[in-house]
Formats: structure tokens, sequence, C-alpha cells
């Protein structure tokens, strides 16, 4: 970090671009691996809402 003229410390553009592309890799992982994973979470979200929907009407069969 540079001092600048007022004595506060600042950062570098290089500092700056650093961070910004580590930001940027993390986002690379991540956001592919939500999408991968966001089908398979509606479906079974899907399959428990059937579910939840059919057992009163079995229970009020069998009585």
């Amino acid at each position: 970090m540079k001092q600048s003229r007022s004595g506060e410390k600042s950062l570098t553009i290089i500092e700056l671009l650093v961070v910004v592309a580590i930001l940027g890799i993390l986002a690379a992982v991540a956001v592919p691996n939500e999408f991968t994973n966001s089908g398979q979470v509606k479906t079974e979200a899907y399959d428990i809402e059937l579910h939840n929907i059919q057992t009163p009407y079995i229970f009020s069969a069998l009585y």
C-alpha cells in the first residue's frame, strides 16, 4: 500500500485488479455449480409437494 499525501494508506491499481480477479475466479466456480443443482432441487421440491397434496386424499379414502 502506498502512503498518500495526507498520510492515509490507499490501494494501488494492481492490488485492486488482483482482488477483482480473485472475485471473478470465485464467481466463475460458484455460479455454474448453483445452476446445475437448481434443477435437482426443483424436482425434489415438486415431489415433496405432490406427496403433501396426495396424502390427505389417501387417508380419506381409507376411512
